[in-house]
């Protein structure tokens, strides 16, 4: 075969090969998503107790909510910034332990002004680390093979509308 005939020669078509390190970044991020959001669909079936519990007004149980939703949209550009420079990794399980801080810190609240202070930490942990996964299946799957992933993805996380994408559509 000649040079010419062997560069217009078309690449084999791969199969799908997904190894155990793909699976278990898959999983992994799509798990501390998953919890992530379930931590605020407990907020927001639990917001009776909560105004009960703290004799809160109803504008004050409604910052409960809006802080989280601020928390968020204050690092919607600057999160996925803070992970390419400092790492995506790194970035993530911040994201992660700082969350997980906050909602003790939540739990723990015994006034508004406490608890709306950790819902809007929560908010902003929960964006720096829901800010890294997307940008991690272009290293992980290649190709066809990312559809897939967003597939798995999305049939873990696709139930719900995270506070971002309201921030999103304005």
């Amino acid at each position: 075969m000649s040079q010419q005939q062997q560069a217009t020669a078309p690449a084999p078509v791969q199969t799908s090969s997904w190894s155990g390190t793909q699976w278990t970044a898959l999983l992994g991020l799509s798990f501390a998503v998953f919890m992530v959001s379930l931590d605020v669909t407990v907020v927001v079936v639990s917001l009776g107790r909560i105004q009960h519990d703290l004799g809160l007004s109803q504008s004050e149980l409604q910052w409960v909510v809006t802080a989280y939703s601020a928390g968020i949209c204050s690092v919607l550009l600057s999160a996925g910034v803070l992970a390419d420079r400092f790492g995506r990794r790194q970035a993530f399980f911040f994201g992660l332990i700082l969350f997980a801080l906050a909602s003790g810190a939540a739990g723990l609240a015994d006034r508004p002004e406490l608890l709306n202070v950790a819902r809007a930490v929560q908010g902003w942990a929960q964006h720096c680390s829901l800010a890294v996964p997307a940008r991690c299946w272009r290293k992980f799957f290649p190709g066809s093979e990312r559809t897939k992933a967003f597939g798995v993805w999305g049939t873990v996380n696709g139930h719900r509308a995270w506070p971002s994408v309201r921030c999103w559509e304005g």
